[in-house]
């Protein structure tokens, strides 16, 4: 196979990601419903009024308050338990049966939106290094038409995954039960057999990510079946083991930098408003009527922070899609056999 030139990969996945901003719908999606988060605070002082509170304060705690303390919590905690048993249990029942409903509605939700952004996304990466539109309008048909393949394939991977999981412990309890004459070969086999399960399970979950990469670009742009892809995909993956782990590190070395500068911007900036904010509270004392202003400018930069983590997290989405993507026709071209093999 030719060498990978992985600096005219990255130069083409900036352009791609700068380029084509419709992209960035598709890797917003992917981000949010992937995950993240954010959180900020802070505060401050007047000397001059600290010390009149201060002088309020008891130079010494009544030696009764711990025993006030915990006899408050006490029927705090009696009042909590009472209420908890007052509840019928069908109630409690109907509960759990609508929260349960709620995360599976939810997990549903989650994974057709991904597939869809998804699929989307790897075709739209595709037209654009082609030259092509990506418009929302142009990529979103093929993303949709792959939704029920791509969470497919996620379930097969998944159950592949169990299987090898409980194989595993299989073997690990066979091997115990076996040993059972002598406690000290018990021992080592648990240890030696959690030493190689724990490592093979490692070199497993490295080689289906690396599978993944693969077979959802098979059924995105070579409408592979969820099965075909998953067993050329292993293919690809063990062929290429190395070029698809060079980028993976590639992927992550700049995916942290980026993750950390553009976190240390995005504090900075908003260190802005949070001292306009707060600087003018204190500036004359704290007052309690000031307690709703300063909750409702730190619920205000929150959702900046967060905000802005989910527009880096879509960038580096589609940055890291594309590396992949681009990648992935790179071996291809090398690879004959994928555009000779029967297409769904």
């Amino acid at each position: 196979m030719a060498s990978i030139d992985y600096g005219k990969i990255i130069s083409r996945s900036i352009e791609i990601t700068k380029k084509n901003k419709w992209l960035w719908v598709f890797g917003l999606a992917l981000a949010v419903f992937s995950g993240g988060g954010g959180s900020g605070g802070g505060g401050g002082g007047n000397p001059s009024s600290s010390g009149s509170i201060l002088k309020d304060i008891p130079q010494k705690m009544p030696s009764s308050l711990p025993e006030k303390s915990s006899q408050v919590l006490g029927e705090a905690t009696n009042i909590i338990k009472d209420w908890f048993y007052s509840v019928p249990l069908s109630t409690w029942i109907f509960i759990g049966i609508g929260l349960l409903t709620i995360i599976c509605i939810w997990i549903i939700v989650s994974l057709i939106i991904q597939s869809w952004a998804k699929g989307a996304l790897i075709y739209g990466i595709n037209q654009a290094d082609e030259g092509k539109d990506t418009s929302l309008i142009s990529c979103s048909p093929r993303g949709i038409a792959k939704i029920k393949h791509l969470i497919i394939f996620g379930l097969i991977s998944i159950c592949i995954t169990v299987g090898i999981f409980l194989l595993f412990g299989f073997v690990l309890l066979l091997g115990y039960l076996v040993f059972n004459f002598s406690s000290i070969l018990q021992s080592l086999w648990l240890i030696l057999g959690v030493i190689i399960a724990v490592l093979s399970i490692i070199v497993l979950m490295i080689i289906f990510a690396m599978l993944s990469i693969y077979a959802e670009r098979l059924i995105v742009l070579y409408d592979y079946s969820p099965w075909q892809a998953w067993k050329k995909g292993l293919s690809l993956s063990k062929n290429n083991f190395l070029p698809t782990l060079i980028m993976g590190i590639l992927n992550m070395t700049i995916g942290c930098t980026v993750d950390c500068l553009s976190l240390m911007v995005i504090l900075f900036i908003l260190a802005i408003p949070a001292l306009i904010i707060i600087v003018p509270i204190f500036k004359d004392g704290f007052h309690m009527s000031d307690i709703p202003t300063i909750l409702g400018g730190c619920l205000l930069l929150l959702l900046l922070f967060i905000y802005a983590n989910y527009l880096v997290g879509a960038l580096m989405t589609v940055f890291k899609f594309s590396n992949w993507t681009l990648l992935f026709k790179e071996i291809l071209e090398e690879d004959k056999s994928i555009s000779q093999e029967g297409k769904i």
